[in-house]
């Protein structure tokens, strides 16, 4: 089941873990080099071979998509930006589940993750390694002895592995010390994003911190390294909460309840008020001030976003999204 719709381990700070390999394609040229012919061709080559024994997947071709479609996939945190911005040459194979997409002809020719819910970057690792494995026996990738495996750019090159996690840090960012954090992680290789990635903000105090370097490091280092950074991490914004709300008890539990019965009462709701507010009500779930499961929040983090609500609804219009988003949180919570 989708990472947005299920809890997994110590979600109270950690929403989601990735792990994502790219990989290209020897005596290929890299996609961007690609003619639309060409990019074709290796899709068919590739899909081909890989849905002849992979029979809970599907190949979408983003070029025949809509653009809210494109953007519903990109909300899931399915396909990239990139992919969005450029569907004409690319595809995706799409586990029934959603745990498993591999993106291809985009910046790689392969670009494969695994998501799951909660903190468990070695059960990521293991799922994201498996279909790897099934990839290099349908076409052999392109690696070189010194670099590794060979990529469009170089902060990929080689072993082509980030591991990632999508952390909830709303203690930290209250008390200025996301600063302190993101300089930390600059120092041992590590990086922080926003919300979607790179280049975007962080709503609902969401951030994706991921290794850098993917070269002259083996992947088990790299898991080991970016595992315990994030577990630190999340024990630091744990450890915050508490003391936020020891010292500021009544201020902090009435937040939490106040946003809990704007989301369950609102006439409309836009996106930018629902990730505040839902921020406030998954730090409240995380301290016991309220009661809502974390699943229904991450469900509706995604399902409120505003390409979701036109793919599911149909609703193009802002004003009228605003207000189908507010009817989706009262029944949701």
């Amino acid at each position: 089941m989708s990472w947005y719709n299920v809890s997994g381990p110590e979600s109270d700070v950690v929403v989601s873990t990735r792990c994502r390999f790219a990989r290209n394609c020897k005596d290929h040229k890299f996609p961007s080099k690609m003619s639309l012919e060409e990019s074709e061709k290796l899709i068919s080559e590739i899909s081909d071979g890989f849905l002849n024994t992979e029979s809970d997947f599907r190949l979408i071709k983003t070029r025949e998509l809509k653009s809210s479609e494109l953007l519903t996939l990109f909300e899931k945190h399915l396909i990239s930006l990139d992919l969005v911005k450029n569907p004409e040459r690319g595809a995706l194979l799409l586990r029934d589940d959603e745990e498993v997409s591999i993106m291809l002809c985009e910046e790689d020719h392969i670009r494969l993750q695994a998501i799951l819910p909660g903190f468990q970057p070695e059960e990521a690792y293991a799922l994201a390694e498996k279909y790897e494995k099934i990839l290099s026996m349908i076409i052999p990738f392109a690696e070189n002895e010194q670099f590794g495996f060979l990529s469009a750019c170089p902060a990929n090159a080689g072993t082509g592995m980030r591991i990632s996690a999508m952390l909830h840090l709303p203690a930290l960012a209250m008390t200025k010390k996301i600063g302190e954090t993101l300089n930390s992680l600059g120092k041992l290789g590590l990086t922080m994003r926003g919300m979607y990635g790179e280049g975007t903000g962080a709503g609902c105090a969401l951030y994706q911190i991921s290794n850098q370097v993917a070269l002259g490091i083996s992947c088990q280092e790299i898991l080991r390294r970016v595992s315990g950074i994030i577990r630190r991490t999340a024990d630091a914004e744990m450890k915050t909460r508490e003391a936020i709300l020891k010292n500021n008890t009544a201020e902090i539990s009435n937040r939490c309840l106040r946003s809990l019965a704007i989301l369950k009462n609102s006439y409309s709701l836009s996106f930018t008020e629902l990730l505040a507010f839902l921020s406030d009500v998954r730090m409240g779930a995380s301290l016991g001030i309220v009661g809502v499961p974390y699943e229904k929040i991450s469900n509706l983090l995604v399902s409120g976003a505003p390409a979701c609500i036109i793919s599911s609804a149909g609703i193009t219009d802002a004003a009228r999204r605003d207000v189908y988003r507010a009817e989706m949180a009262k029944k949701l919570l």
